[in-house]
C-alpha cells in the first residue's frame, strides 16, 4: 500500500507523459516534518521554536517543551524517536530541519486551503485562545500581536 499525499499532473503539459504513472504519484512527508506541523497546529509555537527544538529542552515524562527563550512558556509535544541533537531532525541528524515548505504546500493543496501560511497557524491558535477567554501568555497578548505581527504587517 502506498503512503503519502497524491499529487496531480497537468496532462496538457509537454513533459507530463514522462512522469511516473498515476497510481504512484505521491508526496511523502517525513515523520519529523509531520510532527513539526502537528506541533505548530496544536501549540501556536513559532516556526523557529519548533524547527530549532533541542532534545535537552524536551521533558518526555511530563510531556512538555521547556523552551529557554520562549515568550509563551511550556508546550506539550508528541512522541518522536530521538535522532541527533534536535527534536525535529533534518536530513543531517546533527542539524535542525531547515524549513517545512514542501510538506506544508502538499498538505494545504490536498486540503484545498489556498493562501494559508505556516505562520497563520500561530494566529489561529492565539485567536481561539482569546475567543475562549483562556488566560495564557499567548492568548493574553494575542489581540495586540494579531494586528502587530512583524511577518504579517506591511
Amino acid at each position: 500500500m502506498l503512503t503519502g499525499i497524491p499529487w496531480e499532473v497537468d496532462e496538457t503539459k509537454p513533459n507530463a507523459k514522462h512522469l511516473v504513472k498515476d497510481g504512484i504519484r505521491r508526496t511523502l512527508i517525513w515523520p519529523y516534518a509531520a510532527a513539526a506541523l502537528r506541533l505548530l497546529i496544536l501549540t501556536g509555537a513559532r516556526l523557529r521554536e519548533i524547527l530549532n527544538l533541542n532534545w535537552e529542552w524536551v521533558d518526555l515524562e511530563r510531556g512538555l517543551l521547556l523552551l529557554p527563550d520562549s515568550k509563551t512558556g511550556r508546550k506539550t509535544i508528541t512522541a518522536l524517536l530521538r535522532i541527533g541533537a534536535y527534536g525535529i531532525a533534518g536530513d543531517n541528524p546533527d542539524k535542525p530541519r531547515a524549513d517545512l515548505n514542501k510538506p506544508w504546500r502538499a498538505i494545504t493543496k490536498r486540503a484545498g486551503l489556498v493562501d494559508v501560511r505556516i505562520h497563520d497557524l500561530r494566529h489561529t491558535h492565539a485567536g481561539i485562545g482569546v475567543g475562549a477567554g483562556l488566560d495564557s501568555p499567548l492568548s493574553a497578548r494575542a489581540h495586540a500581536a494579531l494586528n502587530d505581527c512583524s511577518i504579517c504587517s506591511p
